[in-house]
């Protein structure tokens, strides 16, 4: 997948060499080329995913000049990530309603 500048000046470019480059030269953003295609199966499939397995299962839509491997939650990760939560990895939730009135 190639992205592009947001200007239209700048050469398409793969993931890994935008990642963190910020702005495009012509200082637009990047934004894929074209967005993939999702159809009812893979969102049914995904509903029933983790968390950490539906960043996955989305982000390699997007990014195919990283591994896999390089691109999934490690283990030792994926525990981080549980042990201060409900177990589902994701992060706790707080409510800061009461806070910005």
């Amino acid at each position: 997948m190639k992205y592009v500048s947001t200007r239209g000046e700048a050469a398409g470019r793969g993931f890994a060499a935008i990642l963190l480059e910020g702005l495009a030269p012509d200082g637009g953003l990047y934004v894929p080329e074209r967005y993939p295609q999702v159809d009812t199966a893979t969102l049914a499939t995904w509903r029933r995913l983790s968390y950490p397995d539906l960043a996955f299962a989305v982000m390699s839509r997007f990014v195919d000049d990283i591994a896999p491997a390089d691109l999934s939650v490690r283990p030792a990760g994926r525990q981080r990530v549980a042990h201060g939560s409900g177990g589902d990895g994701s992060g706790p939730l707080q409510n800061v309603a009461a806070a910005l009135r």
